[in-house]
């Protein structure tokens, strides 16, 4: 059951949103569980942001305006100092709320109080529509986090004592990734989980941060992953991550199988990842290599013809494929 005190805070900055903001905004004010305060933070806007915020008399609407343009990463650990929630949701200026998104989750939390940190799945619309899918438990999601962001950002909810305990906030070192980051710490530190419904309608176009900075993104979320297998205590090096986190290529496979030997070694010392999972998966990626190794041969022959590095290459690629194997 939900009592009245189980207080939200969505938070939601804005930056010259005025083309889509009542549509968002209407969205949050016509949830099905309404006990809540719509922290508003309108980030330097020039446009009608703030007079389209101001037309709204409804009294959850806690209404922020920056002095200046902080940007999003400021903007967004400023709400989570200003935010008065016993859970913290955001969403985005563009996007939508399904009307049971904040009944549901809630609803989850209070069920499962081992849970930090709470998404779902969602739609896309605009000049995409798609229904995009993440796993749903923890250790599924702690390890899919080793190769991408298993987060919709304006889906979550956080729980407050987990921010507050741990001091979590954005850190602004990992610009355009700042949420798959604090992901990651949340992940490494409690329990996590997605609803498996679609409950935000996620707006696509042009302007995205993911299509005007994907590569400089890319370049990001690697750093992010660098940090996430450091800080649990893997020692590997740049190149083994990057081997193990863009899997196997017809390049460097023996990088890959020691890469994959390293992991699988130090995590049953670490217990970080589910060894079941972490097993299963590489099982599936050597197998992969395996049905490539004819391939491999053939370049290597025609690189190298029948030289000692050819012997040697090929040899230890056996062995270390024999070491793995044995492994999993």
């Amino acid at each position: 059951m939900i009592h009245e005190n189980d207080f939200v805070t969505i938070i939601m900055p804005v930056y010259n949103g005025e083309k889509y903001l009542n549509e968002t905004i209407n969205s949050v004010l016509n949830q099905t569980f309404s006990d809540f305060e719509f922290l508003i933070i309108d980030d330097g806007s020039s446009d009608k942001t703030e007079e389209i915020i101001k037309s709204y008399t409804d009294s959850r609407i806690c209404f922020v305006k920056n002095n200046e343009n902080l940007k999003i990463i400021s903007t967004l650990n400023k709400g989570l100092s200003l935010a008065k929630g016993k859970y913290i949701a955001r969403i985005d200026a563009d996007d939508i709320c399904i009307n049971t998104r904040l009944e549901k989750q809630v609803a989850f939390l209070e069920s499962n109080p081992s849970i930090g940190l709470l998404g779902s799945n969602y739609k896309t619309f605009g000049t995409s529509n798609k229904n995009i899918h993440y796993p749903s438990f923890h250790e599924d999601l702690k390890f899919s986090a080793l190769f991408y962001n298993p987060f919709c950002h304006p889906s979550i909810m956080m729980r407050k004592e987990v921010l507050e305990k741990y001091q979590l906030r954005f850190n602004p070192d990992f610009l355009h990734v700042e949420d798959y980051k604090l992901w990651t710490e949340f992940l490494s530190i409690t329990h996590c989980a997605n609803l498996s419904e679609e409950l935000i309608a996620y707006r696509t176009h042009e302007n995205q941060i993911s299509k005007v900075h994907s590569e400089l993104q890319k370049k990001s979320c690697f750093n992010v992953q660098i940090a996430y297998l450091k800080n649990a205590g893997f020692e590997m090096s740049r190149d083994e991550i990057q081997s193990l986190v863009s899997n196997y290529t017809s390049n460097s496979p023996l990088l890959f199988l020691i890469s994959i030997e390293k992991l699988i070694r130090q995590n049953v010392q670490l217990n970080f990842f589910s060894q079941e999972i972490l097993v299963d998966y590489y099982r599936k990626q050597i197998k992969n290599l395996l049905l490539e190794s004819t391939k491999i041969e053939r370049n290597l022959f025609l690189k190298f013809k029948k030289s000692e590095i050819y012997q040697s290459i090929t040899w230890t690629l056996k062995q270390r494929l024999s070491i793995i194997l044995k492994l999993i």
